[in-house]
């Protein structure tokens, strides 16, 4: 009995593991599908790490794709999401940030030349 259960279990995890690495595959040739229509995310890679106790369904870690997400169909829609969302950061959100920097470190410049003046004006009334 004991070790017909040992058995079982084997081919249980054989089985699991056998899902785990068509998922994986899948997943690369999804990855590889959106790279060839978009032209774009050449360097991508993507990771099938299942958890279910995170806050998120994947992310982009450098140019991993993490996806998270235990089921099949919710992984590859994590996955078109997370490298739609890549490249709107790469192309968009990124290079706006750097523009709003600079002006932000233009206008503390300029802040900062202007009281000083201020300060030197009040000097020299004193």
């Amino acid at each position: 009995m004991v070790g017909e259960r040992k058995a079982g279990f084997h081919k249980g995890a054989e089985r699991n593991l056998k899902n785990r690495r068509e998922l994986e595959v899948k997943l690369k040739g999804e990855l590889e599908k959106l790279k060839m229509n978009s032209g774009m995310g050449h360097e991508l890679r993507v990771r099938w790490l299942p958890n279910p106790n995170l806050d998120r369904h994947g992310e982009v870690k450098g140019d991993v794709i993490c996806i998270y997400d235990e089921h099949e169909e919710r992984a590859i829609l994590t996955l078109k999401h997370e490298f739609i969302d890549y490249h709107i950061s790469k192309e968009i959100v990124k290079p706006l940030i750097k523009y709003i920097n600079m002006q932000k470190c233009l206008i503390e410049d300029l802040i900062y030349s202007r009281k000083e003046r201020l300060v030197k004006r009040i000097l020299k009334l004193l």
